[in-house]
């Protein structure tokens, strides 16, 4: 069997300038890889939100998922940690519920209601996130908000996000 472990020869070679250039180059081609947009093969629009209130920096949440481009369905979402990266909530299902707070979120700021589901390690906690009833224009910015009922144990808390939807 040949060996397919092939060592890069070509890096062996490389500068330290020229390493950093290509480095430089794959960064920048990460960044505009991770850009909001529409998916041509799915269709789906990609979601990001950052939270804008923020009282504890360790704290701080973003939220990340995907959209029907035409009717602004919430198809995906993960919430998590900015500084982090560790995951609150994450769902390929979120579940429109605009009878939650009867329908609050809808009658005052135009929201649909997004049962995301339980929080990872804490089926207590039910996250939501709300979103415009409207698909927003692409890239433009929106005001969303992520939502934390801590259920039984009684609380909740609610995080205001700055939003764009490629």
């Amino acid at each position: 069997m040949p060996n397919l472990i092939v060592p890069p020869v070509r890096a062996l070679f490389m500068t330290p300038t020229t390493r950093f250039g290509a480095v430089a180059a794959f960064l920048t081609v990460l960044t505009a890889a991770t850009a909001p947009m529409a998916d041509a093969a799915t269709g789906t629009r990609a979601l990001d939100c950052t939270q804008t209130t923020v009282t504890r920096p360790a704290l701080k949440r973003v939220a990340t998922g995907t959209m029907d481009p035409t009717q602004g369905n919430l198809l995906s979402a993960t919430v998590a940690r900015a500084t982090t990266g560790r995951v609150d909530v994450t769902t390929d299902h979120p579940v429109l519920d605009n009878t939650f707070m009867d329908g609050a979120y809808l009658r005052q700021h135009g929201w649909n209601t997004w049962l995301l589901g339980p929080q990872i390690g804490s089926p207590s906690i039910t996250y939501y996130l709300m979103l415009p009833t409207t698909p927003p224009a692409t890239g433009s910015a929106f005001a969303g908000l992520v939502f934390v009922d801590f259920g039984p144990q009684g609380g909740a808390n609610d995080f205001a996000m700055n939003c764009t939807a490629g």
